[in-house]
């Protein structure tokens, strides 16, 4: 008897961890790039009541279920178009390269809507630099590998009001004018708008196993031994489209589906609790 309370408890326990999970993925249905989660179950050990013969199978019974992975989607999500140049969506696989913290700590992320700091750097909507392939600062080429590793730098662009150290000279206003398919950001300068200049590329990373990178919050990820190491590849067959954003693969359809279905698990492993608890109950009754 004592088999059955114990595998009622499994199951109330497996549901709630997946009605957590939808829950998550409704309250980001909004989110920009998000990537709705997904749980699956497996079930537990088995007790061996009798062995295996020639002529007959074995007699099993199960102990419960239990959270088997609870993996990313990875599913396409649709895009919105905004109008705006920083706006910028990945087309395919590929994530944004972001410095995090003092330490040059890099997390990535799908979410492209960026801005213009105050002093002239590209950044996230919380302020953190992107990152993108290192330029000569005399000849504004791209630097060539350095110990088979891509050289990496934020991405500069000069804004009004941003003093220059050097001369002392205010850098002139400019205006943003577009972000190619290959990450480079075209700008030119206020009184001189014949010259299109550039900064950036943006560069993405790769992942063999996109589905194993951690979330962090904030729509960052941080890779892990599942995901594997960052890879930068300039000539990736990802695409940047600039004035669209990656909206939330979240169905709210299927959201609401699978609440349904959890509830109804849910409830039928309280009643299977319920029940055993009335057989204790009438087992208590027959000594009297």
């Amino acid at each position: 008897m004592l088999r059955s309370m114990y595998s009622g408890v499994s199951g109330l326990k497996a549901f709630q961890t997946k009605i957590d999970v939808i829950s998550n993925n409704v309250a980001n249905v909004n989110t920009v790039s998000y990537k709705k989660d997904q749980v699956t179950f497996k079930d537990m050990l088995s007790q061996t009541l009798e062995t295996a013969s020639l002529n007959k199978n074995s007699k099993q019974v199960g102990l419960g279920v239990s959270v088997g992975a609870i993996h990313t989607k990875q599913a396409p999500n649709s895009l919105e178009t905004t109008g705006r140049t920083l706006d910028v969506s990945i087309q395919g696989e590929g994530y944004f390269i972001v410095q995090k913290g003092a330490d040059d700590t890099r997390t990535f992320t799908r979410a492209g809507n960026f801005y213009i700091g105050a002093d002239g750097v590209l950044v996230n909507q919380d302020g953190v630099p992107i990152k993108g392939l290192a330029r000569n600062n005399q000849t504004g080429e791209i630097l060539p590998p350095f110990n088979n590793t891509i050289l990496l730098e934020s991405i500069m662009i000069p804004k009004p009001s941003d003093w220059d150290a050097t001369s002392g000279e205010e850098r002139p206003n400019v205006n943003i004018q577009s972000i190619g398919k290959d990450g480079t950001v075209y700008y030119t300068i206020v009184g001189d708008e014949g010259t299109l200049r550039e900064a950036g590329p943006i560069v993405l990373a790769t992942f063999n196993n996109p589905a194993g990178l951690d979330k962090i919050g904030g729509n960052l990820y941080r890779k892990t031994a599942s995901s594997g190491d960052e890879q930068y590849d300039p000539n990736d067959d990802s695409k940047l489209r600039s004035g669209t954003l990656e909206m939330s693969n979240v169905d709210l359809s299927d959201e609401m589906t699978e609440m349904i279905i959890s509830q109804r698990g849910f409830q039928s492993n309280a009643r299977t609790l319920t029940t055993s608890d009335d057989v204790l109950a009438e087992l208590m009754q027959l000594k009297r």
